[in-house]
């Protein structure tokens, strides 16, 4: 089955970069096209195998994807970041599967949880409640406080999920246009980096009816550029910005979405509540480890900030997560 290739880019991971396009070369199903999705401004990068097409779009990371991919001419699209390398049986692992389950979108496992050490899950549990579960074969589980658990010990293959990750994933071209990511472009209005835009993405497309898969173990590796991750650390409202999309976030999966019943949305918003007083400890500790009250201002500033979103015009007129057969 013909595929093409589709790459957003800054242009900056360098070495990085070049051994993807590498990979992608060594297939052992070649692409039909290799498409780079540049952000505007930015000069084109000097790594090249040679066959890449560059297109100038808007930057940021939800608008580098959400595109109308007019240049994709084939069924399916290899959706990548400019950091992963494949193995040479990657993609054929990930179409099988993608056949061989009637699936719509088959994502790679780049960023291996289940390999945290065990103090890192650990933390990720207590600050982040990002939990493991027990189940091998199954992906990744989408809670009501809008985190995810992760398979603690999947087994090899492709097996069905409620998310996944955003590094590299194979989509049916048509699923991906049939659930508007488009409309998610409130993402990138101010972050700079990436948060939880893939869970948006891939739990979307479950949410609307697709068929979504997890792939373990098809060799894709994620080499972590960190053009946007390392900006992210070193930025002082990040503890704002962390708080205003989570609540977004969540809003927009749970609470304004057409498939939750009023009764439903009583205990979602309960567990929230609970979450927020545990996120609150959490911050109020941080604040006196770092002997800096920054952690507590971002924490009432992300609450304060999206508050005032979520009752602005501008978020009332995005339409619904659930994408009607009038939008399609």
């Amino acid at each position: 089955m013909e595929y093409c290739v589709a790459i957003r880019t800054l242009g900056k991971a360098g070495e990085k970069y070049q051994r993807e396009l590498n990979s992608i070369m060594a297939q052992t199903i070649k692409p039909k096209k290799i498409l780079v999705y540049l952000a505007e401004r930015f000069p084109i990068p000097p790594e090249t195998v040679g066959v890449e097409q560059y297109i100038y779009v808007k930057k940021g990371m939800q608008a580098q994807r959400a595109l109308d991919y007019n240049e994709v001419d084939t069924p399916l699209c290899l959706m990548l970041d400019d950091d992963v390398e494949l193995h040479p049986k990657s993609v054929e692992i990930m179409i099988a599967a993608l056949i061989e389950n009637r699936a719509d979108c088959v994502a790679a496992d780049t960023f291996e949880n289940h390999k945290m050490s065990f103090k890192n899950k650990l933390l990720a549990a207590v600050t982040n409640w990002v939990f493991p579960h027990f189940n091998k074969r199954f992906g990744f589980k989408i809670n009501v406080v809008g985190t995810f658990s992760y398979p603690n010990n999947p087994s090899n293959g492709a097996f069905p999920s409620q998310s996944g990750a955003g590094p590299c994933s194979l989509w049916k071209i048509d699923a991906f246009k049939r659930i508007h990511f488009e409309d998610e472009g409130w993402l990138d209005d101010e972050r700079g980096f990436a948060f939880s835009e893939d869970m948006l993405l891939f739990h979307k497309l479950y949410r609307n009816g697709g068929k979504l898969m997890v792939s373990f173990g098809c060799g894709a590796k994620h080499l972590d550029a960190k053009s946007s991750s390392g900006n992210y650390r070193q930025d002082v409202s990040k503890f704002r910005k962390r708080i205003y999309y989570r609540y977004i976030i969540w809003r927009r999966i749970w609470i304004d979405a057409a498939d939750i019943s009023a009764g439903k949305k009583f205990f979602i918003r309960l567990a929230y509540l609970i979450k927020s007083c545990w996120d609150f400890g959490i911050f109020l500790l941080l604040s006196i480890a770092t002997f800096s009250l920054n952690p507590l201002k971002g924490f009432f500033g992300g609450w304060r900030q999206a508050r005032r979103f979520v009752k602005s015009r501008e978020y009332k007129s995005i339409p619904n997560y659930i994408v009607t057969k009038e939008k399609e």
